[in-house]
C-alpha cells in the first residue's frame, strides 16, 4: 500500500493500481480479496493484523445465544 499516492500493489500486477481509500490502517497486511460488482466496479477487502485493535471485545455475561433463521412465517 502506498497511502500518499493512493496505490495498491498486488503480486501479479507490476505497477500499482490506483484506488480510493476509505481510511488508513496500520499493521501487517494478511490478505487482499478483490471482487467485482455487476456494474463493473472493483472493490478490495484488506485483512490487516494490528497490535492495537479499534474494536474492544467484551466477555459474554451468559451462555445464552439468539439465532435469526430469516423465517417470515412460523409453520402451523
Amino acid at each position: 500500500m502506498d497511502f500518499e499516492k493512493g496505490l495498491l500493489y498486488l503480486p501479479k500486477i507490476r505497477e500499482g493500481v490506483k484506488i480510493e481509500l476509505h481510511r488508513r490502517f496500520d499493521g501487517k497486511t494478511k490478505s487482499v480479496t478483490i471482487s467485482r460488482t455487476n456494474d463493473g466496479k472493483y472493490y478490495a477487502s484488506i485483512l490487516v493484523e494490528t497490535k492495537n485493535p479499534r474494536n474492544k471485545f467484551a466477555d459474554p455475561k451468559s451462555r445464552a445465544c439468539g439465532i435469526d433463521f430469516g423465517i417470515n412465517n412460523l409453520p402451523e
